[in-house]
C-alpha cells in the first residue's frame, strides 16, 4: 500500500455496516497458533448486534480511517438501552466500544 495520500478519519454512514463486519471480523481474537473461525461467525446474533442495522439507533457513533481511497480502520460505539441486548464484556450502562486497524496498514 502505497501511503501518498494523509489519513482522512470521517463519520461512520448507515453505508459502512458492511465494512464494520468486515472489521468486527479482523477483531475477533484467535490464540497463536489457532485458525482463524469462518468469517459467517459475525453474522451470528451475539456478534452481529454491535454492527446490524447501524445508525438506526440514535446512540450509534463512530469514525472510519481512509487512506489512498481505501478504508483500513474504524471505531465505534453502540449503547445498549436494556440488558437483554447487552455485549460481550457488559459490566454497567457504559457504552461498548469497538476498534480496529487493517493489520496490512504498517503505521
Amino acid at each position: 500500500m502505497l501511503h501518498n495520500e494523509p489519513m482522512y478519519i470521517r463519520p461512520l454512514t448507515s453505508n459502512d455496516e458492511s465494512f464494520l463486519r468486515d472489521v468486527l471480523y479482523h477483531a475477533i481474537y484467535v490464540p497463536p497458533g489457532e485458525d482463524a473461525p469462518p468469517y459467517e461467525m459475525v453474522r451470528e446474533p451475539e456478534l452481529a448486534r454491535y454492527v446490524t442495522d447501524w445508525m438506526k439507533r440514535p446512540e450509534d457513533l463512530g469514525f472510519a480511517a481512509e487512506e489512498n481511497g481505501e478504508l483500513i480502520g474504524a471505531a465505534w460505539l453502540r449503547r445498549w438501552p436494556s440488558s437483554s441486548e447487552r455485549g460481550f464484556g457488559f459490566v454497567d450502562e457504559t457504552l461498548c466500544v469497538n476498534l480496529d486497524v487493517d493489520s496490512s496498514c504498517p503505521r
